[in-house]
């Protein structure tokens, strides 16, 4: 019976060890932070409990060329603490520059610190595992630091990026079938009407207006990938408009002076033509200016629109919007200052840079370039150092009646809740994250285009930021947000459906295989003929269509047509 006893006192014993030492999913970085720290991290006294006073002894220890900052220099000099300094630096260097100041440590030691009583123990374990989030967006590597973020701020969420569920078709299937995403990214308006349609995009107009949260804080030109049928469906992830890159020692070189924010395409284009570089077989090896084929801008700055105001039809064969996109073809195959596709490969092959225009452009294969703000998440890589970048406004366009049109557009992406999602409250914890001023303070400084906020872009912080003074362009692409509109969509047809058509007739001018008129007069045609078809499978949206052409908006078709509901009767 002794033995018995002493025995149950053992097992006893066991369990409470065990129960003591339990930790909830080890895989939680608060767990391995505190788990590592209590190991490493010396303290006063025999019992876990450390102080900050004792990380930042510890920091100033091995901080061996005392700099105020560990990096893996100080880890390589320091054999007998070369884990913990790796350990820090990778759990808490919150801007993944590989520098780990002693603020990112105070910021550790607060993100462990659970019950904020001013030490590390046993108690600061967390009670609850984390929730998971699935997020399905790019896998830009400036995301990490995105999630990190918030992490920190919401310790009992997780955020998982899952880049290869990401595109439209994958996130609608996924989620009809219960298995998709918690939030996910929308990049167009055709987008947003898709997964609406769909059914997969949460209406979050209640639950934004319950936070005191408004979308009319977020850049308006970008209203339309937040708002669908007077819905809000979206938060406003960050937000870009198009400016025109330049490289300073090309322009040195040639003694052609910068270009200015009142400049013309006229002089635009006689810039090019000056920077443009053959060799001794005539062929071009640096253009005077590469850059996605902007079509877009192209409609933009002739007046020009996919849709009439009301969006019940596809206008893309009037005047305008031809002359639009014959002058975007013209850059290519008339003036000979922009890349064919041919060209961009052939060019892509003598520099070794890859295919991409920006890496073609940080190859010095072009003297100019039209891009947005979030090329620098690859121009500041190191091996891009030796560039002088400047930026400047899009040119303005001379129009037949002489005035000068500086239309632009916005772009930029939302993050939507997906409505069939199993954490719909940590979903929109996420996106009202969105709105604060971390968030857009972070996507300034990591220059992800510009924070999705407009308040918190007038700063001096995002004109001048420390860690790289050489940008002193910031305003350009400020400006550009300020001055682009919103795009006009229609709420008739399938986004996906518009995007396909106008993507094929578009390609097909690039390499001019089509005249201007030609695509345009056909994918008007297409868009056109999508609505209609449209409105035949849905008797309440071609309800709301007729109210439309009752106050006078223009049909998508032409007077006498036989229509496909009309012939049922």
């Amino acid at each position: 019976m002794k033995y018995l006893f002493v025995i149950a006192l053992v097992f006893l014993g066991i369990l409470s060890f065990v129960a003591y030492s339990w930790r909830p999913e080890t895989q939680d970085p608060r767990v391995q932070g505190l788990d590592f720290l209590f190991q490493h991290i010396p303290s006063n006294n025999s019992e876990r409990s450390i102080s900050y006073e004792n990380m930042e002894e510890f920091f100033c220890q091995v901080d061996t060329d005392k700099d105020m900052s560990l990096t893996a220099k100080d880890a390589e000099k320091s054999l007998e603490n070369q884990e913990e300094i790796n350990f820090l630096i990778q759990n808490a260097d919150d801007d993944l520059d590989g520098n780990l100041t002693q603020k990112e440590m105070t910021a550790l030691f607060s993100y462990l610190d659970r019950n904020k009583d001013g030490r590390l123990t046993v108690q600061d374990y967390p009670e609850k595992p984390q929730i998971e989030l699935i997020w399905c967006s790019d896998d830009n590597p400036v995301r990490r630091e995105q999630i990190r973020l918030f992490n920190r701020l919401y310790p009992e969420y997780r955020v998982r990026l899952d880049p290869q569920n990401s595109t439209m078709d994958k996130i609608i299937v996924q989620s009809l079938a219960g298995v998709g995403p918690d939030v996910f990214d929308c990049y167009n308006p055709y987008a947003l009407s898709t997964f609406v349609r769909a059914g997969v995009a949460k209406d979050i107009t209640e639950e934004l207006r319950a936070a005191n949260l408004s979308i009319e804080e977020a850049w308006p030109s970008l209203h339309p990938i937040l708002v669908h049928e007077d819905r809000v469906y979206g938060a406003l992830n960050n937000a870009a408009a198009p400016a025109i890159w330049y490289n300073k020692r090309m322009f040195d070189e040639a003694g052609v002076p910068y270009p200015s924010d009142d400049w013309t395409w006229e002089e635009c284009i006689d810039i090019c033509r000056r920077l443009t570089v053959r060799n001794a077989r005539g062929q071009i090896t640096r253009y005077g200016i590469i850059g996605f084929w902007d079509w877009k801008l192209g409609l933009f700055q002739h007046g020009a629109s996919i849709f009439n105001p009301e969006g019940t039809r596809c206008v893309l064969d009037k005047p305008e919007a031809i002359a639009a996109m014959q002058f975007m073809q013209d850059l290519i195959y008339k003036y000979e200052v922009m890349p064919t596709p041919q060209a961009e490969t052939a060019l892509a092959s003598m520099g070794g840079w890859g295919s991409g225009v920006i890496t073609l452009f940080a190859g010095e294969r072009g003297a100019m370039a039209i891009g947005g703000r979030w090329w620098l998440c690859i121009l500041r890589d190191p091996s891009y150092a030796h560039l002088k970048l400047g930026a400047v406004s899009i040119p303005a366009l001379k129009l037949p009646d002489g005035t000068r049109s500086r239309r632009n557009y916005a772009y930029g992406k939302s993050t939507l809740v997906n409505a069939a999602g199993k954490n719909i409250e940590g979903a929109l914890t996420f996106v009202k994250f969105l709105f604060s001023p971390e968030w857009s303070a972070l996507i300034n400084r990591q220059a992800d285009a510009l924070g999705p906020i407009v308040r918190f872009n007038y700063t001096d912080d995002f004109l001048h930021n420390p860690k790289h003074p050489e940008e002193d362009y910031n305003d350009v692409w400020r400006t550009a947000l300020e001055n682009a509109e919103a795009e006009i969509i229609s709420p008739y047809v399938n986004g996906q459906v518009v995007d396909r058509i106008l993507v094929k007739q578009t390609d097909l001018l690039r390499i001019n295989l089509k005249s201007a008129r030609d695509a345009m007069v056909d994918a008007t045609k297409r868009i056109n003929e999508a609505i209609i078809e449209n409105l035949a499978r849905d008797r309440v949206l071609r309800d709301q269509y007729y109210a439309a052409l009752k106050k006078g908006a223009e049909p998508a078709w032409e007077p006498g047509a036989k229509l496909p509901w009309e012939q049922k009767r």
